[in-house]
């Protein structure tokens, strides 16, 4: 069940006050949309699913600091796609393995897109970073 395609249609991002001290990074995907297409391309049928990733920075005191914004469209090839479509109309929900498929493409490349777009803003990352650390070698 691949996806074959990701599209970023708007990515913006604010920087509204000063980040002093603690604070708080809410990282939100919303599907918004899905329908079955016929992907000509590669001669198969597949989905066009909608997302929106948001990630909100606000301090303890709940004042909003900062955020970003991510809306595009995911093409996924599955051979079960009409199930797919039927649950999303009856519930607003997918098949467990394409949520799952789906929403970690969507944090995977708004995320991204984010922690570069969050450094030209001088805003920390939404996610922690690695960070490299000297080994104590009196112990050894």
């Amino acid at each position: 069940m691949p996806i074959v395609g990701l599209t970023m249609k708007e990515v913006r991002g604010k920087r509204i006050g000063d980040v002093v001290g603690e604070i708080n990074v809410n990282n939100n995907t919303t599907l918004k949309d899905i329908k079955a297409i016929s992907l000509p391309g590669i001669n198969k049928e597949g989905l066009q699913l909608e997302f929106d990733f948001t990630s909100d920075y606000v301090d303890k005191g709940k004042k909003s600091l900062g955020n970003f914004f991510v809306n595009g469209q995911i093409l996924f090839v599955d051979g079960d796609g009409e199930r797919a479509v039927e649950l999303w109309k009856k519930s607003k929900l997918l098949p467990e393995d394409i949520h799952l498929s789906i929403m970690n493409a969507v944090l995977r490349k708004s995320l991204i897109k984010v922690v570069e777009l969050a450094d030209y803003l001088q805003l920390p990352p939404p996610v922690s970073m690695p960070v490299a650390i000297m080994e104590d070698k009196k112990g050894k």
